[in-house]
């Protein structure tokens, strides 16, 4: 990557990745987020596969809360939900 883009300005960079990538969308004069489950079908990933992505996505957020939180609330709460 460093070897074929390193050389390119940020916004040089930003122009082509406007050019290479299907999920990219104008927002015009503001800006707007790529949502992760459109670079995944841009690149061939299933729906199911997608899915599957998400609920581990969630659950491995929910473990991170688990080691972070110190209340004991917060923390049965998302046990819980963990089943």
């Amino acid at each position: 990557m460093w070897r074929s883009y390193g050389r390119l300005e940020p916004f040089e960079l930003a122009r082509l990745t406007h050019v290479v990538c299907p999920e990219w969308i104008d927002p015009g004069d503001s800006s707007q987020p790529i949502r992760p489950e459109d670079i995944l079908r841009n690149g061939g990933v299933s729906e199911t596969e997608i899915e599957q992505i998400e609920s581990d996505a969630q659950s491995n957020e929910m473990v991170e809360l688990l080691r972070e939180d110190t209340s004991p609330k917060i923390a049965d709460e998302v046990r819980r939900s963990l089943g």
